[in-house]
């Protein structure tokens, strides 16, 4: 990942050029992304803080042995790419 002197944005990742900010969360951002030697090949690609997603606690009761459970953001987003890993959607990129 390359990122901009300037702003620190990211410029370019593997052989993917950012085109454009296309929105921002409190843990995440989302770029148009256009392959390098494709004009037309573009994607929304999202690049998430794992800094700040590792930081970001739950507390729950769901333990065995009634403890209380702790989870991070980032145990979350672990579940979610589980779940995205078996989707099978033209729509719907692959991770790697």
């Amino acid at each position: 990942m390359t990122l901009d002197e300037a702003t620190g944005d990211v410029s370019h990742f593997n052989d993917w050029e950012v085109v454009e900010l296309l929105g921002e969360g409190s843990f995440a951002s989302v770029y148009l992304c256009r392959r390098e030697g494709h004009a037309k090949e573009l994607r929304a690609v999202k690049f998430l803080d794992k800094t700040k997603l590792s930081r970001m606690r739950t507390f729950s009761a769901k333990s065995s042995g009634g403890k209380m459970a702790v989870t991070t953001a980032m145990d979350q987003v672990a579940e979610e790419m589980a779940i995205m890993k078996t989707l099978d959607h033209e729509n719907i990129g692959k991770f790697c």
